[in-house]
């Protein structure tokens, strides 16, 4: 068994008494008579009666002692260690303090300290010389070193056979090495010969809870444990927990409560307070409990995890995500942080990344049959039947009872071969079973298979199960609109929100029925009631915003929705999200760069963050920052490959093909034939001229993956990049037959052309169009050739074709408006102002505006819009230069000499053209 050296529970009170210095005899007879509290089991009065001993007589190096030792005994290690230490500064009798203090040291997460203050200590007193003997040991243990804490215990119990401390010490070793039987002996030795030993039961119960059905006897040894010692911090909570875990909630209840007024502010009082909301189906207020945890501590993970399973709870996936991920980093091998952020992963829709943190649970020969089906769902849902198949027999063998596993094993028995007899099984699950797995997911199946009436049967049976709650409405409505009866599905979803106002998916349900019906007044004001009701509900804020950008809403609208979304919900990775989709969406690179840096801040150790920032620091240029990020998330990933990956494309657009090639090669270790890793190693061959390995990459991969396009398209660009456009062109023929084919038909038509062979590059772009009329992506890229190569009525004609499709085309827009100010025609200036309503500050748009307006000789405009273009990618030489330039137009030679200045002197990589073109543009201004 994994044994956590906590020293929950190992020591025995060190002496029955304190042996009193020349204090005086106010000060001995005050001690005396807190003693006899602490006889007569009165406790609390004897810590508030040495309390104002020590205010009286602060050198009291008795009161403090005994102050500290009671402290101790309640549990309250920070504070007891304080005053065993002023009491250590104030000369006390080491025999009697050195143990305790050693002892509190190491609750108080401070075991490296014991082994340096006291590995070589030496006391004179025999059994205090074993009680601290035990406690170093345990700090070693704590470090790992099993080892060396079993020699010391050992040889200490030689001289000292029967010592309580050392023995409880040696069977939690014996715990450790696996060998339970041994150290449930170990410990009844104990307890035979000292029955009022706290600490023995405490920890028999620790042991007893590795065994099979031990739960019970656990409970009884922690009450025996309390029975000694009511105080026994560790025993009042194990047990509170078990009870909680039994689900008899009003026992945990009565114990949570003594133990909130022995430690008030102890973490594991506020622990178990969260713990015991959730039972009672609180969410929301087990939540508030781990925010005020987490102020207090946050990066401790038992917090973190907590907080994780109350997010994901409230279905807060986000959040959830990012607390499950930090415990995990935190501790690396906590299997419930480590199922946490599988379960939550697996709800986001990621199942790849759900099976990859699975992994280690399921490798495991002891592996929980919960955790089979959570990895088994996971395998399936990311296409790995092979791997869901074994992950599923193992499952089998376990025989579970759980109706959950159940409906699993019957819903993929369905997804795989459609079987009846699992649907009868779901069935029957369904009746028998109080609760809505099996219904769910055979609603799910009848939907996919359109048994709708069969699917508003089950929706019936949820109705039944759960009459007071809106879901049901929900999934009727759903089932309804299926059919084709809009008018009944708005009554079910006016239903749903009779029962709950604030139930988000009706709202956003039948808002998208207003959208459906041209009515978006209506469906903003679905979203504004909820407003009223919940003003900080962030997603009805994203929504609003969401709608806005939709209907024509101005940027400042946009943005203040997601602006308050942000201040609803701080550490929301989904709100941030959408703040900076909204930049890019615009062009707006320098305010997406600044959302996901004030993210990483907010939100700091989270992967799902930092990769975010990664990727807008690539795009804006910011290359530096994207590596850092890039190598953080490789930091924290040690075995992942989203840091390698991003890595290697961070090199290569820096242009370090060897440093791209090197982390590629890393993931490929880890996953051969990962796509992307394939891709990039790909790349960096070609850029260094290594035509012959990577074309031996791209083979092998084609020759794993023969049904898909990827691998005959990776082949064709390796080709291509050599010039051998026949060959890449008969390549990617065939690829365009395969499975998700993406852009092949961009790539073949380019190789077509390319290689000479207009006739068949015109024919494959007849055909195609026959076929895919309203292929928008074609139509640009059509465009975009046809331009390339002066082909200006082609081009315009491509472009036109385009926008009758898609009027709201940004960068069809923006194109069309070039080539028509170019040709110095009228429309130009529309386009443009169209493409930037979508994309306002896209440096790309505001150079073609500049450029309009320079046409027009409006050269202020000009100058304004180029400025805005600069502003957002500062590094860009041409629009610099185009810059300067119209600011000379416009009559300001000064700017556009500081402009030029610039581009000289700002260590950016010029070529020697570019510098020339500085030069001569210098020279201009001095005419």
């Amino acid at each position: 068994m994994a044994l956590h050296f906590s020293l929950r529970a190992v020591l025995l009170p060190v002496a029955a008494s304190v042996a009193l210095s020349a204090c005086g005899p106010k000060v001995a007879d005050g001690v005396a008579a807190a003693e006899r509290r602490i006889a007569q089991g009165d406790t609390a009065g004897a810590e508030v009666a040495l309390k104002s001993l020590i205010q009286k007589f602060p050198k009291s190096a008795e009161a403090r002692f005994l102050l500290g030792k009671q402290l101790l005994r309640k549990g309250d290690a920070p504070a007891a260690l304080v005053e065993l230490e002023r009491a250590a500064g104030l000369k006390f009798d080491n025999n009697q303090i050195a143990p305790l203090r050693a002892r509190a040291m190491v609750l108080t997460g401070k075991s490296r300290q014991v082994l340096d203050l006291y590995s070589d200590a030496q006391l004179s007193d025999r059994a205090a010389q074993g009680e601290l003997t035990a406690v170093v040991a345990v700090s070693l243990a704590r470090h790992g070193s099993l080892d060396k804490a079993q020699a010391l215990v050992d040889r200490t119990l030689k001289e000292q056979p029967d010592h309580p401390a050392l023995q409880l010490v040696k069977a939690q070793l014996v715990a450790a090495k696996g060998d339970l039987p041994q150290a449930l002996r170990l410990v009844e030795a104990v307890v035979a010969k000292h029955a009022n030993n706290e600490e023995a039961w405490a920890i028999q119960g620790d042991l007893l809870l590795s065994q099979p059905d031990g739960r019970q006897m656990a409970i009884e040894a922690y009450r025996k444990s309390l029975g000694v010692n009511p105080n026994h911090l560790h025993a009042r909570v194990a047990l509170t927990t078990q009870l909680l875990a039994n689900q008899e909630l009003a026992a945990a209840e009565t114990e949570l409560a003594l133990l909130r007024k022995a430690v008030p502010n102890q973490i594991s009082v506020g622990f178990l307070e969260a713990q015991l909301a959730m039972a009672k189906k609180e969410p929301a207020k087990a939540r508030v409990v781990f925010q005020s945890l987490l102020k207090a501590l946050p990066d401790h993970p038992l917090v973190l995890q907590g907080a994780a399973a109350t997010e994901l709870s409230l279905n807060a996936l986000e959040q959830a995500e990012t607390f499950a991920f930090k415990a995990l980093t935190l501790a690396p091998n906590s299997t419930f942080a480590r199922r946490i952020l599988g379960k939550t992963l697996l709800n986001k829709g990621q199942p790849d990344k759900a099976a990859k943190v699975l992994a280690p649970l399921v490798d495991r020969a002891d592996a929980l049959p919960s955790d089979l089906a959570l990895a088994a769902a996971a395998e399936s849902l990311d296409g790995d039947a092979r791997s869901a198949d074994a992950l599923l027999q193992r499952l089998a063998k376990s025989k579970p009872t759980d109706p959950r596993l159940r409906t699993l094993l019957a819903a993929y028995s369905i997804q795989r071969n459609g079987s009846d007899a699992a649907m009868e099984q779901l069935q029957g699950i369904s009746a028998d079973d109080g609760g809505i797995v099996a219904d769910l997911v055979l609603l799910n199946t009848q939907l996919k298979t359109s048994k709708l009436d069969d699917a508003l049967k089950t929706v019936g049976a949820i109705a039944r199960k759960q009459p007071d709650r809106p879901l049901a409405d929900l999934l009727k409505a759903q089932v309804l609109e299926r059919r084709g009866d809009r008018a009944e599905a708005q009554k079910s979803l006016d239903a749903a929100l009779a029962k709950d106002p604030k139930y988000l998916p009706a709202i956003a349900s039948l808002a998208r029925l207003d959208l459906a019906d041209n009515n978006p007044a209506a469906a903003k004001q679905r979203y504004q009631n909820l407003l009223k009701l919940q003003p900080n509900n962030s997603s009805a804020l994203l929504a609003m915003a969401e709608l806005s950008r939709r209907t024509g809403g101005t940027e400042a609208t946009v943005r203040g929705f997601l602006d308050k979304a942000i201040l609803a919900d701080p550490q929301s990775l989904a709100v941030r999200q959408a703040v900076i989709e909204q930049h890019m969406s615009q062009g707006d690179q320098r305010a997406a760069l600044n959302t996901a840096n004030a993210a990483a801040t907010a939100i700091p150790a989270n992967v799902s963050v930092l990769e975010r920032l990664a990727q807008v620091q690539l795009r804006a240029g910011e290359l530096d920052q994207a590596l850092s990020s890039y190598g953080k998330i490789a930091a924290m990933q040690p075995s992942g490959v989203d840091g390698p990956l991003g890595l290697a494309r961070v090199h290569l657009a820096r242009n370090d093909a060897a440093q791209a090639r090197r982390e590629a090669e890393r993931v490929l270790e880890r996953e051969p034939h990962h796509p992307e890793a394939t891709h990039l190693l790909i790349s960096a061959h070609v850029r260094q001229s290594q035509f012959g390995p990577a074309l031996k990459v791209a083979r092998a991969f084609k020759d794993a993956a023969p049904a898909q396009a990827l691998g005959y398209q990776m082949e064709a660009d390796i080709e291509s990049a050599q010039g051998h456009w026949e060959a890449a062109a008969a390549l990617l023929a065939t690829a365009i037959t395969k499975n998700a084919p993406g852009t092949t038909n961009l790539k073949l038509h380019r190789a077509l052309v390319r290689a000479g062979k207009a006739a068949e590059a015109q024919a494959f772009e007849a055909s195609w169009l026959k076929k895919h009329p309203t292929d928008a992506s074609f139509l640009f890229y059509l465009g975009d050739q046809a331009q390339i190569a002066g082909q200006t009525e082609a081009a315009e004609r491509r472009y036109r074709e385009l926008l009758a499709i898609e009027p709201g085309h940004a960068l069809g827009l923006n194109n069309l408006a070039t080539l028509l100010v170019r040709q110095k025609r009228d429309g130009a200036q529309a386009l443009i102002d169209k493409a930037l309503i979508a994309r306002p500050n896209d440096p790309a748009f505001l150079d073609t505006q500049a450029e309009v307006h320079a046409a027009a000789e409006q050269w202020d405009k000009a100058v304004d819009a180029q400025t805005r273009a600069v502003a957002q990618a500062p590094k860009s030489f041409d629009l610099r230069l185009r810059l300067a330039r119209y600011q000379a137009e416009a009559g300001k030679k000064r700017e556009a000499a500081a402009e030029l200045g610039k581009l000289a002197n700002a260590g950016l990589p010029l070529t020697d053209a570019q510098k020339n073109l500085v030069r001569q543009a210098q020279a201009d201004l001095r005419r």
